[in-house]
């Protein structure tokens, strides 16, 4: 289980970036991340990127793709088991 993340957030999350990867946005990215628990960086390596690419994706400087969206939506599914 996340920490201090109630199970309907983590359920709801979960679903909703299940259903429509695509409509994932960067600021949702940021959130996920933190929902996660994981660092910038943490991030970048789980998705094989450089951190400086979820820096931009969540300064809204460029956009994930939809593999990296898919990428970031199985973590999530996979948080708190």
């Amino acid at each position: 289980m996340i920490l201090g993340v109630g199970q309907k957030t983590l359920d709801f999350c979960r679903e909703v970036c299940k259903t429509y990867p695509m409509e994932i946005t960067v600021k949702e990215i940021e959130s996920i991340r933190k929902l996660l628990g994981m660092t910038q960086e943490e991030l970048a390596d789980k998705l094989g990127l450089h951190r400086n690419t979820i820096i931009n994706w969540e300064r809204g400087v460029g956009r994930p793709s939809l593999l990296h969206k898919r990428e970031i939506v199985r973590l999530l599914a996979e948080a708190g088991g």
